[in-house]
């Protein structure tokens, strides 16, 4: 009755999800005195008008300190973390992947959409 491949959209898609919230969890986490003088010098920068706003968001993955207040505060996310970009969020987290691993974010992240019904930015009533 139930065939093997039926399963994999499915699995794709809590896979892609699993992975996707790790990333997010990352993001929120506080920044390590590495990131924090980084994130300070990327400031600088945009201050100076050496850089955009944006380009601290490319540089810097985690959220600044208003961003974490704003999740506290109201419990919703940055936009730029409301998306279904995996292959994004795992490259900004700077984790080791092995060669296999490579794959895993491109594939899931496929998978996420094949499944989902409807867009993320949807409500239902």
């Amino acid at each position: 009755m139930f065939r093997e491949h039926d399963f994999c959209g499915l699995y794709m898609m809590l896979a892609g999800y699993a992975i996707e919230n790790l990333c997010k969890g990352d993001a929120v986490d506080g920044l390590t005195s590495e990131e924090q003088i980084k994130r300070r010098e990327l400031e600088e920068k945009v201050a100076s008008g050496q850089l955009s706003q944006s380009s601290i968001v490319q540089e810097c993955w985690k959220l600044t300190a208003d961003e974490r207040e704003q999740v506290k505060t109201d419990g919703k996310l940055p936009d730029r973390l409301k998306r279904h970009e995996l292959v994004a969020f795992v490259t900004a987290t700077g984790l080791p992947l092995t060669t296999d691993e490579q794959e895993t974010p491109r594939t899931t992240q496929e998978g996420c959409f094949v499944v989902r019904p409807v867009p993320g930015s949807q409500r239902l009533s």
